[in-house]
């Protein structure tokens, strides 16, 4: 009876060994899966985050050629007045 008892603590023993490793397994595992989608994530811009970029850029463009054309029209004005005072 004594046999059959140790067999069974022996067997608890390594149930609960694997248990635990199980339990590791699965927290490294979503450890892993958590810091590569994370990393997916940084490294493939979201639709909405191009978007954004795409209308910054046309905006700066078009505010960038709207200050040429107002400093072209200063410019033509400085002229004329200076045209018109000589």
């Amino acid at each position: 009876m004594g046999e059959l008892r140790d067999l069974f603590v022996w067997l608890w023993g390594v149930l609960s060994w694997l248990f635990s490793m199980a339990v590791l397994f699965l927290v490294i595992y979503v450890a892993i899966r958590l810091a590569l989608t994370h990393d997916r994530r940084s490294q493939v811009p979201r639709p909405r985050d191009v978007a954004d970029a795409e209308l910054r850029e046309r905006v700066a463009t078009e505010r960038a050629a709207q200050k040429r054309a107002a400093e072209e029209r200063a410019a033509r004005r400085r002229e004329a007045e200076e045209t018109d005072d000589v």
